[in-house]
């Protein structure tokens, strides 16, 4: 878990609601973005972008809500769940998703003994984790 995920948990243990906390994170991210940017002298830059093109901004927009509502459904799966690390484990799963979909979309290449065995040992992880038999030591019996 990300010190992120241990300040969700803490905060949900004092009652503040999943989606509040989401708001809360995406909204203060995009303030710091937009401090470092100014502070880096790099918002400048912002100037060259082509703020007409819908398609760009379209796609902004809707990485940013799937990111939002990822970023709610994680945090109501940690809430809910019997060790906050199951949804995390979970979601470790993307990285067996990207690493096999990128040859095939990038056409680059294909995997290697290696990066196979990466994969499968990230999932062996997850499935060791959320099929462990011993759920009484998460929940504090």
């Amino acid at each position: 878990l990300s010190i992120k995920d241990f300040l969700a948990i803490n905060a949900m243990k004092k009652g503040l609601k999943p989606l509040d906390f989401t708001i809360q994170i995406n909204l203060l991210g995009a303030l710091l973005t937009l401090g470092m940017s100014i502070y880096f002298k790099s918002f400048d830059k912002l100037q060259h972008i082509s703020f007409t093109d819908i398609k760009s901004l379209g796609a902004s927009f809707l990485a940013g809500l799937v990111e939002m509502i990822w970023s709610f459904i994680v945090t109501m799966a940690m809430k809910i769940a019997p060790n906050p690390g199951y949804p995390k484990a979970i979601t470790e799963l993307g990285v067996v998703i990207s690493a096999i979909l990128s040859p095939i979309i990038y056409r680059k290449g294909t995997l290697d003994t290696q990066e196979w065995g990466g994969i499968i040992t990230i999932i062996l992880g997850v499935v060791l984790i959320i099929f462990d038999t011993d759920k009484s030591k998460h929940l504090g019996k």
